[in-house]
């Protein structure tokens, strides 16, 4: 009997592997690795290319040091900005906890594509960065 229910929970992964959550991510170690990955990859110096009102107070330029520490640069002319030299932590595949000015630990979405960088702070704002070369 309960072979034949662990074939059944088997074949819904299978036509249903998203809504279910199971498939390579039901694997800790296949979801450690994609982070470490996402860490490894987020390493570097960034410039901010987004020009949204929301997002002036991020930094222009950004870097992720492997430690992982990141230290950041303001703008010509730019005011106070949120991130400015601190710890971060890449939580999982889509979220990153970033130390802010205040010394606040932050959780933010974010994406890696190639060489573009895009977060969404929690009140919605997106902003983009590229990686400097």
């Amino acid at each position: 009997m309960a072979v034949r229910l662990w074939n059944i929970a088997g074949m819904f992964c299978a036509l249903f592997p998203l809504v279910l959550q199971c498939g390579l991510y039901s694997h800790p170690e296949a979801l450690d690795a994609e982070v470490k990955e996402m860490s490894i990859n987020l390493v570097g110096k960034w410039k901010k290319i987004s020009t949204a009102d929301c997002d002036a107070s991020y930094p222009h330029e950004i870097e992720f040091f492997e430690r992982p520490r990141y230290l950041a640069r303001k703008g010509p002319g730019q005011g106070f900005i949120w991130w400015d030299a601190g710890t971060y932590e890449v939580v999982d595949e889509n979220q990153v906890k970033i130390s802010t000015a205040t010394d606040e630990q932050v959780l933010y979405r974010f994406s890696l594509l190639g060489d573009f960088v895009t977060f969404v702070d929690k009140n919605g704002c997106e902003f983009r960065y590229q990686r400097a070369t």
